[in-house]
């Protein structure tokens, strides 16, 4: 009589199957919800989708993972193409002659279809000068980066420094 367990190819399916467990554990520790939005799913997503490459590999079935890797490849560069995610961060702007430049950074804004969401701000008297520090919360358009920000803002005389923070 011969025991069902000691076959390889069962012994083979226990471990295949520890493996998609193991990877399927790891994939839900990277998802995470902050400020209603669910983040970390195309990190599950290719964790699971390098865990069964492996499994490939291991078996000996080398172009199906190579096929498999090129698929996974292709999908996630279309998809970073085609959706574009901006992390929500903060804009740290100090500067002086609040009126002039004020208008200078709405300007801005609007020409670069910039969405102001929120307006931290405060004064510090410094002699003769008031320094105005405002921090915009900020939501931009697919095309711009917040260093394009930062450069742009920075070059204008009356502003004293421009600097991004995570929100």
């Amino acid at each position: 009589m011969t025991n069902p367990d000691s076959g390889i190819g069962v012994s083979m399916g226990r471990m295949i199957a520890q493996v998609i467990s193991g990877i399927g554990f790891l994939g839900a520790g990277t998802i995470f919800v902050s400020q209603k939005k669910i983040g970390g799913l195309t990190t599950a997503a290719s964790l699971w989708c390098v865990g069964c490459l492996g499994i490939a590999v291991g078996l000996g079935f080398y172009m199906i993972a190579l096929a498999g890797c090129c698929v996974v490849l292709i999908t996630l560069m279309a998809l970073q193409r085609v959706v574009h995610v901006n992390s929500i961060k903060s804009v740290e702007v100090k500067f002086i002659h609040r009126v002039e430049t004020l208008s200078f950074i709405n300007t801005f804004f609007q020409e670069k279809g910039i969405k102001v969401l929120d307006i931290d701000f405060h004064v510090e008297n410094k002699g003769k000068l008031n320094l105005y520090t405002n921090i915009y919360t900020l939501t931009l358009p697919g095309n711009l980066a917040y260093t394009d920000i930062v450069n742009a803002l920075s070059e204008h005389p009356n502003i004293q420094g421009v600097r991004t923070r995570n929100t």
